[in-house]
């Protein structure tokens, strides 16, 4: 659900989104959605894509928090996530 939400708001190039937006369409708070995440970053890696967890920020820093401390990282890591071919993955 997050990783097709995720896909779906680069296609529409409203992505990165924040930790309150992803929290209100799983039903959770957003300080609790660190395993989520994870688990993302996880299916992300076994797909072989770029890991669609640093899209996840926060609305203040506009920085993922899991990975604030290496920014050459997460932006890195978006920027792949942002010129990806994603026209060929299943969203679900």
């Amino acid at each position: 659900e997050v990783r097709a939400m995720l896909i779906d708001r680069i296609v529409q190039g409203t992505a990165p989104v924040t930790y309150g937006e992803v929290a209100a369409l799983v039903g959770r708070i957003p300080n609790g959605l660190g395993p989520l995440l994870d688990e993302v970053e996880r299916l992300c890696a076994a797909r072989g894509e770029p890991d669609l967890a640093v899209l996840v920020v926060n609305k203040a820093s506009g920085e993922p928090t899991k990975y604030a401390d290496r920014p050459d990282y997460w932006q890195a890591e978006q920027q792949r996530c942002l010129t990806h071919d994603w026209s060929d993955q299943s969203s679900g």
